[in-house]
């Protein structure tokens, strides 16, 4: 396909017996360029480009922004 989602799966922080299903970052392919757009998730579950980063041939790219996380937009 052209977008790959990633989630975060834990468990809630009052009941480790349930478990919360959350999406953290979207990476798109834009088909005019070939190249992969970060994108991320607001509380309303609605997707926003990611400007901080460029659009890449590279996925490593885009999943080194998210783990690094600069703004904490992607992990809090």
């Amino acid at each position: 396909g052209d977008t790959a989602t990633l989630f975060e799966d834990r468990a809630v922080w009052n009941d480790p017996s349930r478990w919360t299903h959350s999406r953290v970052a979207q990476l798109r392919i834009d088909r005019e360029t070939l190249k992969w757009l970060l994108y991320c998730c607001d509380r309303n579950s609605e997707w926003h480009l990611y400007q901080e980063v460029k659009a890449t041939n590279s996925i490593e790219d885009l999943l080194a922004e998210i783990d690094r996380d600069p703004t904490r937009i992607f992990w809090g």
